[in-house]
């Protein structure tokens, strides 16, 4: 699973911060989201047609006290979160919380259906440890503490009745599971000017690159406004930019790192170019800044892990200046004219 890395809460899926799975464990994944979505709405059409609930294969998975409970309205309110998990499953580039305590049991049901076609599961229990904030709806399978989810501490939602409510305002849980359309009409209501959280757009695209700002030679993000203001341009050509919400500016910047991640791969790969460290200070107000080069000739991890002293304010017990890497040739002049 691969993708940026966006804190949203500690039950995430899609990012790459989980143990890796091999080939065989992510075949067995897939299979079994496939298969608990289909035994899901198998499940709907059993009941509408008058079937055991004691028959239904995917009731068998859950906890068995409730029996009597799984009711029509529940297998068709359950499909729609089953459905909702393994999408969270495939989703690349978004971390996507569990919203649920009925979330937590279906990705329960995905693992144990993904379990059963290996012999060795050790990968998906590290996956689940990651994956789960804890472990308190497991306490729904305990026969021996029948009731206790009720009262349980410290863990919202256990109780049956809550099962479908998401974890907090920040979570949202499908739309076929909320009684009414508030919690769905405030995602639609929540517009923020763009100019109120994009003052600095070059510290926001780094947030969304991760670690990987590190590694990005200046005349890249030099280029980062410019990246940003053609995303923006391109993702949303009909909307000017105080009408964007925070969810689509995320889209912009992540589409923005996206692009210069590109770069920074070009860079790389470009092994015959040599870069330059430069030292930057400022100097009296309305003069351009003071530019001297330090290392010339030097391969990009080289001239990189150099320029990193300064992002930690350690070269030569100075931090008012700033360490910059160029391709030999670059043209400032011509970088400022951009600018």
């Amino acid at each position: 699973m691969s993708g940026p890395t966006l804190l949203v809460s500690n039950q995430m899926i899609g990012t790459d911060t989980y143990p890796d799975l091999d080939e065989a464990h992510i075949d067995a994944l897939f299979a079994a989201s496939r298969q608990a979505v289909a035994d899901a709405y198998a499940a709907v059409a059993a009941i509408a047609a008058n079937s055991s609930v004691q028959d239904i294969a995917i009731f068998r998975s859950l906890p068995r006290k409730y029996l009597p409970r799984y009711t029509y309205e529940f297998a068709q309110r359950f499909a729609a979160t089953v459905t909702t998990v393994a999408w969270k499953l495939t989703e690349p580039n978004h971390v996507c919380s569990l919203a649920c305590t009925a979330e937590d049991v279906a990705l329960k049901c995905i693992l144990d259906l993904a379990k059963t076609r290996l012999a060795d599961d050790e990968q998906y229990e590290e996956l689940a440890g990651a994956m789960f904030d804890d472990d308190a709806f497991l306490v729904l399978w305990d026969q021996a503490r029948d009731g206790v989810e009720e009262r349980y501490p410290g863990t919202a939602n256990l109780a049956f009745a809550d099962w479908f409510e998401p974890f907090g305002d920040a979570e949202q849980v499908h739309p076929f599971l909320q009684e009414d359309s508030q919690a769905f009409r405030l995602l639609w209501a929540n517009v923020e000017p763009l100019e109120d959280d994009l003052e600095d757009p070059t510290t926001e695209v780094f947030i969304a690159l991760g670690e990987d700002w590190l590694d990005v030679p200046d005349q890249v993000s030099d280029r980062i406004p410019a990246i940003i203001e053609e995303t923006r341009a391109l993702l949303f050509p009909d909307r000017p930019a105080r009408s964007l919400s925070g969810r689509e500016r995320e889209r912009v910047f992540e589409s923005a790192a996206e692009d210069l991640r590109l770069l920074v791969e070009a860079s790389r790969e470009d092994s015959g170019t040599a870069y330059d460290v430069w030292l930057l200070k400022e100097q009296a107000p309305g003069r351009p800044k003071m530019r001297r080069r330090l290392q010339a000739g030097l391969p990009l991890e080289e001239a990189l892990n150099l320029r990193k002293l300064e992002r930690m304010g350690e070269y030569r017990g100075v931090t008012d200046i700033e360490l910059r890497v160029y391709p030999a040739d670059h043209d400032f002049e011509a970088g400022a004219a951009h600018r």
